[in-house]
């Protein structure tokens, strides 16, 4: 070559920064994918109730759980406010915990009564996270804990009324064995 006319311009750096991008690009869909199939499991297979809903408890997603703990199609519940399946003695509590996510609040443990298909009531403990336009909630079956409590309450009552009439027989017995050495000397 005896002249050359035009440049050159040495494109190896731009070339490997780009093969790195395709390769980190590649990396982060690949954790994206694997994050979304864990969180995917988790939705399925997790016995807790999981809830999604707007600010104005309209329900945007359930899962499997949700609708096998309470028996709701998720067809029925889907696109319908949750505060309709609220008891109605729990509705003005519920309202003021919505509002406090409303305002950034994270709930750690809240409880209400959820109407289940059949028309009983569940009790659920409820942990719940906003974001920008949803509420995130986690809720756990405590109808059998909290009857389990009762019960225990009531055992304890009872004893307690059993050990009162005890006392009280014991305290008669004795009144009536003073009474009957006072009877004989007469």
């Amino acid at each position: 070559v005896q002249r050359w006319v035009g440049t050159n311009t040495d494109i190896e750096d731009q070339k490997l920064a780009s093969l790195l991008l395709a390769n980190m690009n590649d990396m982060l869909s690949n954790e994206i994918r694997q994050r979304t199939a864990e969180r995917d499991r988790m939705w399925v297979l997790s016995t807790d109730l999981m809830l999604v809903a707007d600010f104005n408890s309209i329900i945007e997603a359930v899962n499997p759980a949700f609708t096998s703990l309470l028996g709701w199609r998720e067809s029925e519940i889907v696109g319908n406010p949750f505060m309709q399946l609220v008891h109605p003695d729990d509705v003005a509590a519920t309202i003021n915990e919505v509002a406090g996510l409303a305002t950034g609040k994270t709930t750690f443990r809240f409880e209400n009564r959820y109407r289940h298909h059949d028309g009983s009531y569940r009790i659920i403990a409820w942990a719940a996270s906003p974001d920008e336009a949803h509420i995130h909630a986690v809720g756990r079956d405590v109808t059998a804990d909290r009857e389990a409590q009762e019960a225990m309450r009531r055992t304890e009552q009872a004893l307690q009324q059993s050990q009162k009439m005890e006392t009280i027989g014991k305290l008669t017995g004795g009144v009536a064995h003073d009474f009957n050495n006072l009877l004989q000397v007469i």
